[in-house]
């Protein structure tokens, strides 16, 4: 894997939400990801979530990713505030939202291309964890 830029600004280790398990959180309280899909309010996309979040520690602690997954085909798309994950469960497709567009250009006051180097260099890595637990 790429030694990515994202490091400096989203600490490990990652978390999901206790109620919105869509929402994943770094260790410092920055919300990294949420999604708007049928499939993240009704539930069904839930053990998906916590899979992503423990490949993304694994990776980064140099361990084994844990359980597979069926995962289609994910692929990282657009960027600054519409930046999205992009991938299957169980059928449905989910748009799962890279957040951190406001905290990289409002908090940290970084310009907006490399804000936005930075966020996609994000989505790019959860891309990359979900294709190391992919069952497809």
């Amino acid at each position: 894997m790429n030694e990515y830029k994202w490091k400096q600004y989203f600490i490990s280790p990652f978390k999901n939400d206790q109620i919105c398990l869509d929402t994943i959180w770094d260790s410092a309280g920055n919300r990294t990801t949420s999604s708007m899909s049928d499939a993240a309010f009704m539930g069904t996309a839930d053990e998906h979530f916590k899979a992503i979040v423990d490949a993304m520690n694994a990776v980064l602690e140099g361990k084994e990713p844990p359980m597979k997954k069926s995962f289609g085909h994910p692929e990282y798309l657009g960027s600054q505030s519409a930046a999205v994950v992009r991938f299957k469960a169980d059928g449905d497709e989910i748009d799962l939202d890279v957040r951190g567009w406001g905290y990289l250009t409002g908090t940290k006051k970084l310009d907006p291309n490399i804000a936005a180097a930075i966020q996609d260099d994000f989505g790019q890595f959860i891309v990359d964890c979900i294709n190391l637990i992919n069952l497809d």
